[in-house]
């Protein structure tokens, strides 16, 4: 499953507009993937030029961090 490195998300929208599923939606301005929906097609991971986007190999430590951190 594909998760975002939300400090490497600039807000583009580009992964938005291309998911085939719907599966990304905005969360403090920054893109975000509803599980229940994502298809793990890998079509957000092959067009973010910034490398935001994650695949399962890879730690979610960042995003748990980020998830439960919010300054409010």
């Amino acid at each position: 499953m594909p998760w975002f490195k939300q400090n490497d998300c600039t807000g583009c929208g580009i992964c938005f507009k291309e998911c085939p599923a719907d599966a990304i939606y905005w969360w403090n301005a920054k893109a975000r993937i509803d599980r229940d929906s994502c298809i793990q097609c890998g079509t957000c991971q092959e067009i973010c030029e910034w490398r935001a986007i994650r695949d399962d190999s890879e730690p979610e430590v960042e995003e748990e961090e980020i998830k439960y951190n919010w300054p409010f």
